[in-house]
């Protein structure tokens, strides 16, 4: 699985940068590469972080020997650039984005990444598995009829119990008037 993260997006979540961090912009870059670093459980090679670069200078970034790679957006902002990268992607199914961004979420998803909020990386880090594909809409109902009697008939003791009858009358009663 390769990520993209987008650094000032994940960055401002994790604390490392705010409103009026007193902490320079580069400074605060360095904590959070080193930060990633150290707690991504997979290969680092295939991290990419990227960052709006139109306030940094152009002068080329050492390839990281053990780092994730560092990328600047210098002629729009990262999320074009992330855009751009992902439209490209080979395969799409083996790439992660890590954004808060949800319109960036939602075209990753509609390419066929994995769209990740930047609490999802948190918690995957807490425990880390190799990301599956999670359907991108929900459905509330089961799917058909068989599916409705499996869960009724599995539950049905439950449903039976009587202090849950008891307590889910008052429910029961609601949309009944008459």
């Amino acid at each position: 699985m390769r990520f993209y993260i987008d650094g000032y997006n994940l960055m401002y979540a994790v604390g490392l940068i705010g409103p009026k961090n007193q902490i320079s912009l580069a400074r605060s870059r360095e904590r959070f590469i080193n930060w990633v670093t150290q707690v991504h459980p997979l290969p680092l090679r295939d991290v990419t972080i990227v960052f709006d670069g139109r306030e940094v200078s152009r002068s080329p970034l050492p390839e990281p020997t053990n780092g994730p790679r560092i990328v600047f957006s210098y002629d729009g902002t990262a999320d074009d650039l992330i855009e751009d990268v992902l439209e490209r992607e080979a395969r799409p199914d083996q790439v992660a984005l890590v954004s808060n961004d949800r319109r960036l979420r939602q075209f990753a998803a509609r390419r066929g990444c994995q769209a990740w909020s930047c609490d999802d990386y948190l918690e995957w880090l807490e425990c880390p598995r190799i990301p599956q594909h999670l359907p991108t809409e929900v459905s509330e109902k089961p799917t058909d009829l068989a599916d409705a009697d499996y869960w009724k008939q599995l539950f049905r003791e439950v449903d039976d119990h009587p202090a849950l009858k008891r307590f889910n009358q008052p429910f029961r009663d609601f949309g009944n008037f008459g």
